[in-house]
């Protein structure tokens, strides 16, 4: 096998990799923000009815314990917000990413990592559109309906998100209307996950071509 095949099969199969473990990281970030988030939840939390008086100009019962528990329960709910945030954004360069590569290597292309814009702020910028349908090439491989399956997932996911974002910029939504807000939100929530599952479904195909285009280079 020449150096150059060696190359860019480490160099992609590495790009994707890197772009699981980001994921990875976020994922038990956001789901330790959860339990931390959990443990402070109101509804579940007995406060202890102590109280002390602020002195000053204007004197006030405090109870202090509610305080605390207010205070800590707002950072762990903007944690837990911006981790999911993280964890969503990872999860779809994830998907996109290695559905990228797949999509090269059928293509008959010799990636060495995989490539994204960023924006202004450094962040990396989401691409358009629907994960491409990779159903037809990858007619052979075992996992296929799966990986069909769980792109469908991520189609319902995102659909459902542009459902809920339309429908919230109604000021006066009917019953039903709020209803139907509420499902899609729950839907659209699954986002993260979904696009995790179907990435690490990508990823079983990405190292299906690239045996058989290891193979290939070999004969």
């Amino acid at each position: 096998m020449s150096n150059r095949s060696i190359s860019w099969f480490h160099g992609l199969t590495d790009s994707v990799f890197a772009l699981g473990a980001a994921a990875r990281e976020t994922r038990l970030a956001h789901q330790a923000a959860q339990v931390a988030m959990w443990n402070v939840e109101p509804a579940r939390l007995q406060y202890e009815e102590g109280h002390i008086r602020t002195a000053g100009r204007h004197i006030h019962q405090v109870h202090p314990h509610a305080v605390a528990l207010g205070k800590i329960h707002d950072l762990c709910a903007a944690h837990e917000q911006a981790t999911a945030t993280l964890y969503r954004s990872t999860a779809r360069m994830y998907a996109y990413g290695t559905a990228m590569a797949v999509l090269s290597i059928i293509n008959g292309q010799q990636p060495r990592c995989i490539e994204f814009e960023r924006d202004e702020f450094g962040e990396y910028a989401t691409p358009m559109g629907e994960l491409p349908d990779l159903a037809e090439a990858l007619g052979a491989w075992a996992g296929n309906e799966r990986l069909a399956e769980l792109r469908r997932n991520v189609i319902a996911c995102v659909r459902a998100a542009e459902a809920a974002e339309e429908l919230a910029l109604d000021e006066n939504l009917a019953g039903h209307e709020m209803a139907r807000l509420t499902e899609a939100r729950n839907h659209a929530s699954g986002l993260a996950n979904s696009s995790y599952a179907y990435a690490e479904q990508a990823e079983k195909a990405l190292h299906f071509l690239l045996i058989n285009a290891r193979k290939n280079d070999l004969s």
